[in-house]
Order: C-alpha cells, then sequence, then structure tokens
C-alpha cells in the first residue's frame, strides 16, 4: 500500500510538473548517488525546505511555478493530519516573514496555507532559527560535495550544530594528512559568515572551534589556518587550548 506521503509527492510531480527537474538537481546536488537512484519520497520534507527558500532568494523568476506550488499545496492542506503537518512544519515554516523584502510572495498564498505560515513562524518557539537555516544552505550551495554533512530533519535547531560538529575532526585530520588546502575553502566560508548572526556564531564557537585539537596535538595545526575572525574567537574560549599562531 502506497503511504500518504509517497502518493503527496507523486501527485506534487503531476500538479507541478516543473517540480520533476528540481527534485532532480536537488537530489544530484545535495544527495548524490552513493546507493543507487534515490525515491523522491524519502527527500521530499528537505525538497519542501529547499522549495520555500527558493520563494526568498528566487521568488520574481519563478514567480508562476510558485504560484502552482502554494495551489496544490493549498489544495492538500485539511485532507490528512500527517500530510498537513509535513507542509507545515518543512515549507510553511520556512517561507519569507511578511517583513522580508520577498513578502510579496506571500500574496499568492490561499487562506489555509497563509494561515498555517502564520502558525510556523520562524523563531525559538517553533524550534528553528531561519538564520542557522540559511547559513546551512548556503554551505550545501558553497559545498555540494559535503551535503552529506548535512543531517535531513530541518525541523531542529541543531542543525547546523550536528554539521559543525562533523567537520570539525574531518578538517583537523586533513591538515594532519598535509591536505590543507582542501580545509583552506571550508575556513575562509566561516571567516566570512562569522560575525553576521549570533545564533550562526555561537554554532560555529560550540560545535567546531571548541572542537579544534590542540597545538601540539594530531592535526592542531589547522589553527594556523583561521583567519582574524575565527581567531580571535578560537582565542575567546575558556579555557584557550593556546594561541594559533601565524596566518591562513
Amino acid at each position: 500500500m502506497i503511504e500518504p506521503d509517497e502518493a503527496l509527492t507523486l501527485r506534487m510531480f503531476t500538479a507541478v510538473p516543473g517540480l520533476r527537474s528540481e527534485m532532480d538537481e536537488y537530489q544530484r546536488r545535495y544527495v548524490g548517488d552513493w546507493d543507487g537512484p534515490q525515491a523522491d519520497v524519502d527527500h521530499l520534507p528537505g525538497f519542501l525546505v529547499k522549495l520555500a527558500l527558493d520563494c526568498r532568494r528566487r521568488g520574481a523568476e519563478r514567480r508562476d511555478l510558485t504560484r502552482q506550488l502554494f495551489a496544490f499545496l493549498e489544495s492538500e492542506l485539511g485532507s490528512d493530519e500527517e500530510l498537513d503537518g509535513l507542509i507545515e512544519v518543512f515549507f510553511a515554516a520556512y517561507l519569507p516573514a511578511p517583513t522580508d523584502r520577498s513578502a510579496d510572495i506571500l500574496t499568492l498564498l490561499g487562506p489555509k496555507l497563509w494561515e498555517a505560515r502564520e502558525n510556523q513562524l520562524l523563531d525559538d518557539g517553533a524550534g528553528v532559527l531561519e538564520s542557522v537555516v540559511e547559513f546551512v544552505f548556503r554551505f550545501e550551495e558553497e559545498f555540494p560535495e559535503l551535503a552529506d554533512r548535512v543531517v535531513s530533519d530541518r525541523r531542529y535547531n541543531r542543525l547546523a550544530d550536528d554539521l559543525l560538529v562533523r567537520l570539525a575532526p574531518e578538517a583537523s585530520e586533513l591538515v594532519a594528512q598535509g591536505r590543507w588546502m582542501e580545509v583552506a575553502p571550508v575556513l575562509e566560508f566561516l571567516e566570512l559568515e562569522y560575525g553576521e548572526n549570533p545564533a550562526v556564531d555561537n554554532a560555529i564557537n560550540v560545535s567546531f572551534l571548541e572542537l579544534l585539537p590542540a597545538p601540539g596535538q594530531r592535526g592542531g595545526e589547522i589553527v594556523r589556518l583561521l583567519g582574524p575572525e575565527l581567531s580571535a574567537a578560537w582565542r575567546r574560549i575558556d579555557p584557550p587550548t593556546g594561541p594559533p599562531i601565524g596566518n591562513r
């Protein structure tokens, strides 16, 4: 028997054919082909998040497709409690806020989808910080080859932490092997992100900088590669493991 979310996926591609190629591209960039062909339904939550965030980033250029998608989801809401939750948590929660520059796209929402958006405003109470989600999506876009480090369940505010906790030891080990040029782009990305948002800074501090090995330990040379923002943050760790020396 076909599951409700699988049926929803099939109906979505029938109602909005333009999404078929977008799902293929999503899987190519963010999922890969490690175990053969991937079932669309397995990646529906992450795909819905991406579609919602695209309303912020590419709203004007995809207005017709967005209109079709909104109409489809509007028609689906209210028919199944489980699917309602899927649409609300993984799509409505990531739409623009009324005060965003991209908020004009919200005028296309039907009444049920609008209500779902109102109920899922991105704040601490909803369980996800918008700044953290967008940080992770910027990381995915910058490093699609590392997208497997990103957890698929985007409901949780530990999204960035889960990503960075995995990166810290891997990056340190690469430096220990002399492969520092593979690490430099990631550190450059984190350097540019640091200082823009307190929630993102906190994730970088707690789940990356504090987990780096100390100088003298295997991979400890990584602290020499930190840029000025990350280096200063690393020095503020209490107790500090030792000052980073040199420049990137």
